[in-house]
């Protein structure tokens, strides 16, 4: 069985990093609560009161920084999760956008190869054309638009509020939560 995991904010955790960030160059002092959409550039357009392409200059420059995906922390219990996938046979895939800040490619290649050298990466612009059985992701969009899966699961972020359009879904609070959810659903039999 084939699955595909995002890796920013799915995988890891970089809000507050990024949060941080434009604190720093800034001086807007945002909390993850208020982050209302996954556009982080029309958050920062609103909080700042700028033209949309200065808020999405901003977001690259932090997300192009060099190092600023290197040691972001894993989200809790997402490696056991994706270990136990693993160990049942399934082939795993990481997928991250990484074209808008080509200086993450090595941290983010680096990252993964860290946490999960068993599973590909994939560096696209779209997640248009990826047909998995299993995919989960934190971005409603995506999930819905683009990604094609027998089974969507969303981790639920405040920015990530809608449905999910598929017959076999779900919304899961976190990696735990979605731990239960593999279980009942037999993911974790091994495959021949």
């Amino acid at each position: 069985m084939k699955v595909l995991c995002d890796l920013d904010s799915t995988i890891n955790i970089c809000l507050p990093k990024f949060l941080k960030e434009l604190e720093e160059l800034t001086d807007v002092d945002l909390s993850p609560k208020d982050i209302w959409t996954y556009d982080l550039s029309e958050v920062i357009q609103d909080q700042i009161g700028c033209r949309m392409r200065m808020a999405q200059n901003i977001v690259s420059t932090i997300f192009n920084k060099t190092g600023f995906f290197k040691d972001l922390p894993l989200q809790p219990h997402c490696r056991e999760v994706i270990d136990r996938l693993h160990e049942a046979g399934h082939e795993i895939t990481i997928a991250t956008k990484a074209f808008l800040a080509p200086n993450s490619m090595k941290d983010k290649l680096d990252y993964v190869r860290k946490y999960f050298p068993y599973a590909n990466l994939i560096f696209c612009d779209k997640k248009i054309n990826m047909t998995y059985h299993l995919a989960v992701e934190d971005n409603l969009e995506y999930l819905n638009d683009e990604i094609c899966a027998d089974t969507k699961v969303l981790l639920d972020r405040p920015y990530n509020q809608g449905d999910i359009k598929a017959s076999k879904r779900a919304r899961v609070k976190d990696w735990l939560h979605l731990n239960d959810v593999l279980e009942k659903g037999g993911y974790y039999e091994k495959q021949s």
